[in-house]
């Protein structure tokens, strides 16, 4: 510290001495240029100067720094310890397993209840349940931008007291109000109030003429990424292209709704939890904490969430499978028929996990692989082989005749291929066959491909009618429900999603 402290003063006083020297220069220069005398600067001078600067500096800094103090604590609180890997790699594990462990114990907790639930429900075909869907809740931000207050009686409506079916004279709770302040229009609504202790109704409009609608408090949670969440009930989302009050949704969402209180269990006992979810066959998605789904409509964008083609879904829904898709690309087949084959496509693709194997095959007269580099052979269903197989189906022409004869033949024959090279039989085999019609059943290919063993018909076959106009399906319908498969007919666009969900395998 010493050194760098002398250099900067030497250079210093240079700096000075040559400035003085400059300024005498100037100066002489009328008085016949004579010099000044040389500057004469003792070494021992500087250097004592240098370890006084030092000196105060470094008192200085150890003031205002606390260093000693620093330094004191630092070295209290520091040891010397040999890590092991062996020990480090065992208790990582062990820590990893108890995690797993109660994540496991979590998931049984709620398979046992919606077990219980789904087999006690009796399902009513006309029934309407008036149900948290998260894409119709008010937030904070909704309630700003309406002008209402929350903390207003008149308007935002506190629920029931829990375990209460009548509004009482006199309140339960310290912040609820009065009589007037819950006069709900009939029983069935304060039960239903009752199902959420945290949600609030919120009345627009006149108070005769009152539109209700819910109100979801929430809060800001670090352990969700800070996202809003209410932790005292889950919300329901469904799909855009499903009713919400379908009477499939309105019974699922009524008997689910006893999940509520083992996620809110769940959530205090086990620690480390984050979102507990439930996702029907339907299409309807239970998610804890509540939650108003996010709505993101700029630039065009629609909700397109659904939770029966998200990849945790598929697997845990399904073992890995084999199929063939047959595309139909005969002359009948243009215009708008063809747009609905592809979104089929696209959407049976979905359906998809990486441990399954597929290919695509277009046929006419003759039959052709739509990836030239899978000719002959299946690929894997990874993300970037789904999605090049996709942007081929852009590409088909539709010309002359369906030959389906050579198309099934095709297929049972890469089945077979396939099976002698890994030297095993595949496990669930299907063909999905995307037509707007066949001329006949083809029961001979069937009984010489599919029937040769009694009894066990190892390939399914899925048929996929497309067009409104159709008339004529009782072939197709007879090719899928001979081989153990599913037949649908999908006549729009919007038709698509729903259909294609309902065949999977």
């Amino acid at each position: 510290m010493h050194s760098w402290i002398i250099c900067a003063m030497c250079v210093l006083l240079f700096v000075s001495q040559w400035h003085v020297v400059d300024m005498k220069r100037q100066q002489g220069q009328g008085r016949k240029g004579k010099l000044p005398k040389k500057l004469d600067i003792n070494e021992n001078v500087v250097r004592m100067w240098a370890d006084q600067f030092s000196r105060i500096m470094t008192e200085e800094v150890k003031k205002f720094t606390a260093y000693d103090f620093i330094r004191k604590n630092y070295q209290m609180h520091t040891s010397k310890h040999q890590w092991l890997p062996e020990v480090v790699i065992k208790k990582t594990a062990l820590s990893i397993k108890r995690l797993l462990q109660s994540k496991v114990k979590a998931v049984r907790n709620l398979v046992a209840v919606a077990e219980r639930a789904s087999e006690n429900h009796t399902f009513d075909e006309q029934l309407e349940f008036d149900y948290l869907n998260n894409k119709k809740l008010l937030s904070d931000a909704d309630l700003l931008v309406m002008g209402i207050n929350r903390t207003n009686p008149e308007v935002v409506r506190p629920p029931l007291p829990a375990h209460t079916t009548k509004p009482t004279s006199q309140p339960t709770d310290s912040n609820q109000a009065d009589d007037s302040d819950t006069n709900y229009t009939n029983e069935e609504s304060a039960e239903e109030a009752n199902l959420h202790s945290d949600v609030m109704l919120v009345g627009v409009g006149g108070t005769d003429m009152m539109a209700k609608y819910r109100y979801l408090p929430t809060v800001s949670s670090p352990r969700f990424n800070n996202a809003a969440v209410n932790f005292n009930t889950s919300t329901v989302h469904v799909p855009t292209n499903v009713y919400d009050k379908n009477s499939l949704i309105q019974n699922g969402v009524k008997w689910s709704e006893a999940l509520n209180a083992r996620m809110l269990q769940n959530d205090r006992e086990i620690k480390g939890l984050t979102w507990q979810y439930f996702c029907s066959s339907d299409g309807f998605f239970r998610i804890f904490p509540g939650i108003r789904w996010p709505q993101d409509n700029k630039g065009g964008n629609i909700d397109m969430f659904d939770c029966r083609v998200r990849n945790w879904y598929i697997e845990s829904s399904s073992s890995p499978k084999n199929v063939i898709i047959l595309v139909d690309t005969s002359g009948s087949m243009k215009g708008l028929r063809m747009e609905i084959t592809r979104s089929t496509i696209e959407r049976i693709l979905e359906t998809f996990s990486s441990k399954d194997y597929f290919n695509i095959l277009s046929f006419n007269k003759n039959v052709t692989y739509l990836d030239p580099c899978f000719n002959g052979t299946m690929m894997q269903a990874s993300k970037e082989n789904r999605q090049r197989l996709a942007g081929y189906t852009k590409d088909m022409k539709t010309s002359y005749i369906a030959r389906f004869d050579k198309a099934l033949t095709e297929a049972f024959d890469l089945f077979e291929r396939e099976e002698e090279i890994l030297g095993t039989p595949l496990c669930n085999k299907a063909i999905m066959l995307i037509t707007d019609g066949a001329p006949e059943g083809y029961e001979q290919i069937f009984e010489e491909r599919n029937w040769r063993i009694e009894n066990r018909k190892p390939v399914r076959m899925f048929t996929f009618l497309i067009g409104r106009e159709v008339s004529d399906n009782r072939n197709a319908k007879w090719m899928a429900c001979a081989n153990k498969g599913y037949y649908c007919h999908i006549s729009t666009l919007a038709d698509v999603a729903e259909n294609v969900q309902v065949s999977k395998i």
